[in-house]
């Protein structure tokens, strides 16, 4: 997808890093307990088992790998559950919902 300013692409290339990431993003739609539709991105909720922040982690990690115009932001909060924000450029939330359809 592309804006006016940015092409909006994922780069992940080798099959073993796409198997990985389809396998993550798998693990967290069975997981995902609430989404929120913020102006730029999304704010994805989930119960904050230290598995989940560790897969949450995991994510991150592939996910900026091939997706360097999104912004993350983990936040564990007191009351058990742990927030994934996902933000961008405008263009970004578009390719996100097309991305992990979550």
């Amino acid at each position: 997808m592309e804006n006016s300013n940015n092409a909006f692409s994922c780069t992940l290339t080798t099959p073993e890093l796409q198997k990985r990431k389809a396998t993550i993003i798998q693990n967290l739609k069975s997981i995902l307990i609430g989404k929120e539709e913020l102006n730029n991105g999304y704010d994805y909720i989930f119960n904050g088992t230290d598995d989940v922040i560790d897969l949450l982690t995991d994510f991150v990690k592939t996910e900026r790998q091939c997706c360097s115009f999104f912004n993350f932001s983990i936040e564990v909060l007191n009351t058990g559950l742990v927030h994934l924000k996902i933000t961008g450029e405008p263009g970004a939330k578009e390719f996100l919902v097309t991305e992990l359809e979550m």
